[in-house]
């Protein structure tokens, strides 16, 4: 990150003044360009680091679900489900995974993966039986990262099944493409 950071074009430039200065013997100059050069790749240097670190925060979201296995209810953690697996979806949650809505219905806040700032509701999956498209069942998808405002069901509970986890989930590409960024064609 150093070596990026003062391989820059800018601060190649910089060093060549400094060196100028000091030959020509304007050392107060030379003096004042290293010390606000320097300044500045430390903050640049200290923000990235700053910056990283909530990214990776966000990224490492974890919390307790309730998952149906074999008949029953277990609490785990959301770094143990794995696609397939059947969990409630309780209200004031943020999701820890994408999930295909099966029971219920949900009122979820996107803003942090689309930016929109009106919740929206989801549905469950009308025809269970029939192959789910990520692109065509939207409106029946609850993604990880987003908040459930609210959920809705008649006598029983709210429940989901699992389809992404990690970093394949729509908010995991969302990180991968802030921390990897692919390079600009020209």
């Amino acid at each position: 990150m150093l070596i990026d950071e003062v391989l820059n074009f800018f601060y190649i430039l910089q060093i060549i003044v400094v060196v100028m200065w000091t030959v020509v013997g304007f050392y107060f100059y030379a003096v004042g360009i290293l010390i606000i050069s320097v300044t500045t790749v430390t903050i640049e240097i200290l923000d990235m680091r700053r910056n990283i670190r909530s990214i990776q925060k966000i990224a490492r979201y974890e919390c307790r679900v309730n998952v149906l296995r074999c008949g029953e209810y277990y609490e785990v953690s959301s770094k143990d489900l794995v696609p397939g697996d059947l969990i409630e979806i309780p209200k004031e949650v943020r999701m820890p995974c994408d999930c295909i809505l099966m029971k219920g219905s949900a009122v979820v806040n996107e803003s942090m993966l689309t930016g929109e700032s009106v919740p929206v509701v989801k549905s469950p999956l009308p025809d269970q039986e029939a192959v789910y498209s990520p692109d065509e069942d939207k409106r029946h998808t609850v993604y990880s990262g987003t908040e459930v405002v609210q959920t809705r069901s008649s006598g029983e509970r709210t429940m989901g099944v699992v389809i992404r986890t990690g970093f394949a989930t729509l908010k995991g590409e969302l990180i991968r493409s802030i921390l990897y960024p692919k390079p600009p064609k020209f």
